[in-house]
C-alpha cells in the first residue's frame, strides 16, 4: 500500500485529508497561528490498521502527514518524491527489516530524518537503533507531536 497526499504548502492553517473514517476520509482542521510550519512526516508500518491511526493521530497537531507507506519499496519511492522532514518506520515491517529501510533511507541523502518506532522496548533494539542512521526511537504507544517534535529538535530544513 503506498499512498500519499495532495503536497500543500506546509502552513498550519490548510484543511488535510486521511483515510480511516466510516466515509473513507477524516478531515481534521489544523489549529495553528498563521504562517505556522508543520513538520511533513511519512508513516511507514505493516498494518493499515496502525496507519490509519496514526495519521488520524496526527491530524489536529503540527505534524502534516504527506504519505504513508506499508512496505520498504513503498516508502523509498515516497520519500524520493516527497522529501519528508521525518519518516516514521516501524522496526518490524511484515518480511521486511525496518532497520535496513532505516539505512537505505539515511545513506540515501535525501535529508529525510528517520525515527523507528516498535511496540517493544529501546532496551531490546538498543544495538540494532544505533547503527541504523535513525535519529530516535519510540515505542508506540509514546507516539505524538511533542515526541517527534523532541527528538527531531526543531531543525528547520
Amino acid at each position: 500500500m503506498e499512498k500519499h497526499f495532495s503536497q500543500t504548502p506546509r502552513c498550519l492553517c490548510r484543511q488535510r485529508a486521511y483515510p480511516g473514517s466510516a466515509s473513507g476520509m477524516y478531515t481534521g482542521m489544523l489549529g495553528c497561528e498563521a504562517g505556522g510550519m508543520a513538520l511533513t512526516c511519512l508513516i511507514v508500518d505493516d498494518s493499515k490498521e496502525f496507519l490509519a491511526s496514526a495519521a488520524r493521530l496526527f491530524a489536529p497537531s503540527s505534524v502534516q502527514v504527506v504519505g504513508l507507506a506499508s512496505t520498504g519499496a513503498d516508502a523509498q519511492r515516497l520519500v524520493a518524491a516527497l522529501t519528508p522532514d521525518v519518516a516514521l518506520v516501524d522496526v518490524e515491517l511484515g518480511d521486511e527489516d525496518g532497520i535496513e529501510l532505516a539505512r537505505q533511507l539515511t545513506a540515501a541523502g535525501s535529508g529525510t530524518r528517520v525515527i523507528l518506532i516498535s511496540l517493544r522496548d529501546r532496551g531490546e533494539l538498543a544495538e540494532l537503533i544505533a547503527g541504523s542512521g535513525a535519529v530516535g526511537f519510540l515505542r508506540k504507544d509514546a507516539l505524538g507531536e511533542p515526541a517527534i517534535t523532541d527528538i527531531v529538535g526543531g531543525i528547520a530544513r
